[in-house]
């Protein structure tokens, strides 16, 4: 495993990416919200189906423990697949999980020309990987946890070769909108993280020199009877990483207060928790310059789900 965590300068979201790093180790492995990571790579995977591309390296930006391999595995043969992400507690996991055990298997992997994976804990804006290297980058659920996600994408675009792909997707503007409505409404002294929007991003991979970005959005509601449950699974997805939220440990008074304020959002009994999903898609050009000179379309869908 592979240590390279330089970041370069630049201008921040209010995010807290150490406490993002803490909390994800602290989760283990996210396994308590599996349920819609795992989802929403599987509909990501879905786009791929459509997109004629071979892979030899791929890169996981983002990658957690690595759950993503198999994904990967079921549309694409014989590739190299490259995990990044800060957290050494997470790549330690995904380490171990797919580590050779005994010769059969290191003879078995040889004979089927099947890879070991590789873990690196890195900034996705600094990887520390040759230029111009890697076939396709996939993300999923992790650009917005990062406090530069235009250094992000103008990394993708550098370890990309001529060509390459790049697939993610993460969380929109009204993730978890009821929560920050009720925290407004009970005049509670915290925030919420914000999350960017998908014309935003678009922008970003076009003067970071991308072309044709795709971008699409999923509407998924999760439904509550109890408000503790709700805000149990908003841990569970990864917290509130905001440089600008309550520092100390809530109070009782202040989660009382918090609940009995979502308890005013109940339709037929039941409080909403909405989870937008923006999905996006853009192939890596070498010629950068006059990009903002020239008439980009980009493609926008909307969907909802569940």
């Amino acid at each position: 495993m592979i240590n390279n965590t330089d970041k370069e300068k630049e201008s921040s979201l209010p995010i807290n990416i150490s406490h993002v790093s803490k909390q994800f180790s602290r989760r283990n492995g996210l396994v308590n919200s599996q349920f819609l990571y795992a989802e929403i790579a599987s509909r990501l995977a879905n786009n791929l189906k459509y997109i004629k591309i071979k892979p030899k390296n791929i890169v996981d930006s983002g990658c957690g423990i690595g759950n993503n391999l198999s994904i990967l595995q079921s549309i694409y043969k014989n590739f190299n697949y490259i995990g990044i992400d800060r957290s050494f507690h997470l790549l330690n996991i995904g380490h171990k999980k797919f580590k050779q055990k005994g010769m059969f298997n290191k003879i078995k992997d040889i004979l089927t020309k099947k890879s070991v994976p590789i873990f690196i804990q890195s900034d996705m804006s600094a990887s520390g990987l040759k230029s111009e290297s890697i076939d396709m980058v996939w993300s999923n659920l992790a650009l917005h946890w990062h406090n530069k996600p235009k250094s992000v994408i103008d990394e993708w675009h550098r370890i990309l070769k001529d060509n390459g792909l790049v697939v993610f997707s993460y969380f929109g503007p009204d993730t978890i909108k009821e929560v920050r409505s009720a925290i407004n409404n009970a005049k509670i002294e915290t925030e919420m993280m914000y999350f960017i929007d998908m014309h935003d991003v678009g922008d970003m991979l076009i003067h970071n020199g991308f072309e044709n970005p795709v971008m699409h959005k999923d509407t998924i509601t999760l439904t509550y009877k109890n408000p503790l449950r709700l805000l149990r699974d908003v841990h569970y997805i990864g917290g509130n990483a905001s440089m600008n939220r309550k520092k100390n440990l809530a109070s009782k008074a202040w989660l009382t207060a918090l609940c009995e304020s979502l308890d005013k959002q109940r339709n037929n009994s039941l409080i909403n928790l909405t989870i937008e999903i923006i999905y996006g898609h853009a192939w890596r050009k070498t010629n950068r310059k006059n990009n903002s000179e020239k008439t980009i379309k980009m493609a926008f869908q909307s969907t909802n789900s569940f």
